[in-house]
C-alpha cells in the first residue's frame, strides 16, 4: 500500500474525530500526514514483511528526523501523537515516541518486536470504532 492511499483511507475512517489530511509541504518539517482532535497521525508503508524473522523491518519512507524530532517535541509539550504502519495488509498503530525508538534503521525492530510495540493492530483494514477505541484519550 502506498502511503498516500493509506492517508486517504484513516482520514476517512476518522472523520468522527475531525481528520483531515496535511499538505506537508506548507507545514513545518516533520509534520505528520493527519491532524485528529486526538493527535496527529504519521503514515508509513511497505509492501512486505521481511523474509527472515532476525531482519529488521526498512520501510519505504523511513520516518526522517524532522519526524523523530516532532514526535518527540509533541510528545514533551504534554501531546499525544501516533504514527500508523501498514505492511502488507497489516496495520500496526503506535504511539509517538514508541515509533521513535523501534522504527527504522539497523536499530529497527523486527515483526514481531513491532507487534509487541504496538498498541493496537489490525490483519485488515481497521474499522472506524476499532480506531476510535484504540486512539481515544484515558
Amino acid at each position: 500500500m502506498i502511503e498516500r492511499d493509506m492517508r486517504k483511507q484513516l482520514v476517512k475512517l476518522l472523520r468522527p474525530i475531525g481528520a483531515y489530511a496535511v499538505e506537508n509541504g506548507g507545514c513545518h518539517p516533520g509534520t505528520p500526514d493527519i491532524a485528529t482532535v486526538w493527535g496527529p497521525i504519521e503514515c508509513k508503508a511497505t509492501n512486505q514483511w521481511p523474509a527472515r524473522v532476525n531482519t529488521p523491518v526498512t520501510l519505504d519512507h523511513d520516518l526522517t528526523q524532522q519526524q523523530r524530532i516532532f514526535l518527540m517535541k509533541w510528545n514533551k509539550a504534554g501531546g499525544r501523537a501516533w504514527v500508523m504502519l501498514n505492511i502488507d495488509g497489516d496495520w500496526l498503530l503506535f504511539e509517538g515516541m514508541a515509533a521513535v525508538a523501534i522504527l527504522g534503521g539497523k536499530e529497527g525492530g523486527t515483526k514481531a518486536e513491532l507487534f509487541e510495540a504496538a498498541i493496537a493492530t489490525w490483519n485488515r483494514t481497521p474499522k472506524t470504532e476499532e480506531l476510535l477505541a484504540a486512539l481515544r484519550p484515558a
